[in-house]
C-alpha cells in the first residue's frame, strides 16, 4: 500500500533475486485460472486466460503443476496460454523445448510473447513447439510511417500463418494501427 502501482518490470527481477518468482508465479497462475473459472461462470461465456512465465519458472515441476492448477479450477488445459519471452525460452532451449512440448501435449496453448525484441531467430521460430506468436508492442509504434515495422509485421503474421500459428499484434490502441494490422493478425491491447 505504501509503494503504489509497482511495475511488473521492477518486480519480477526482485522476486527473481531474492528467490521468490517460482512462489509468485505459481499464486498468479492460480488466481489467474480462478478468476478465469468464476468470470466464466459469472458471464456464462467461454473465457481464455494468458499467464506470462518468468524464465526461473520454466523448470521440469511446471507441467505437473499446471495441470494440478488447471485441475483444481475447473478449467480444461485449452482455457490457458502460457506466455513465454524469446529470451526466457533461450534461457536453456533444450528444457523449454521439452516443457513447451509436454504443455502442448496436454492441451495448453504456448505463446511467444514479444516476439521481434530478442532472439527473433527464424530458426527459434521453427523448431519451438508454440502455438502463438506475439508481436511486440514496440513495432506498433510509428507503424503509419515506419515502413519497416509495417513489413515486420506483415512478414510474421504471413509466415505464423504459413506455420499454422496464431498470431497476434500487441499495443494496437488507434483505428489506423488496426486497419494496418487488420486482416492479417488478432489485434490485442
Amino acid at each position: 500500500d505504501q509503494l503504489g502501482e509497482i511495475s511488473p518490470i521492477e518486480v519480477v527481477p526482485l522476486l527473481e533475486r531474492i528467490g521468490r518468482m517460482e512462489q509468485a508465479g505459481r499464486w498468479v497462475l492460480k488466481q489467474a485460472l480462478s478468476e478465469c473459472a468464476r468470470w466464466r461462470k459469472m458471464t456464462g461465456r467461454q473465457l481464455y486466460v494468458d499467464v506470462n512465465l518468468s524464465a526461473v519458472q520454466v523448470e521440469d515441476s511446471l507441467v505437473d503443476y499446471v495441470l494440478q492448477a488447471l485441475a483444481e479450477s475447473g478449467l480444461t488445459p485449452d482455457a490457458l496460454a502460457l506466455e513465454l519471452t524469446e529470451t526466457t525460452l533461450m534461457h536453456n532451449l533444450d528444457q523449454a523445448i521439452y516443457i513447451c512440448s509436454s504443455l502442448r501435449h496436454n492441451g495448453v496453448n504456448v505463446a511467444i510473447d514479444d516476439f521481434g525484441t530478442g532472439y527473433s531467430s527464424l530458426n527459434y521460430l521453427r523448431s519451438l513447439p508454440v502455438d502463438i506468436v506475439k508481436v511486440d508492442k514496440s513495432f506498433v509504434y510509428d507503424i503509419e510511417n515506419n515502413k519497416f515495422n509495417n513489413l515486420f509485421i506483415k512478414s510474421i503474421n504471413d509466415l505464423a500463418h504459413v506455420m499454422d500459428l496464431c498470431h497476434s499484434v500487441d499495443g494496437v490502441e488507434t483505428h489506423r494501427q488496426f486497419e494496418l494490422t487488420h486482416g492479417r493478425t488478432v489485434a490485442t491491447l
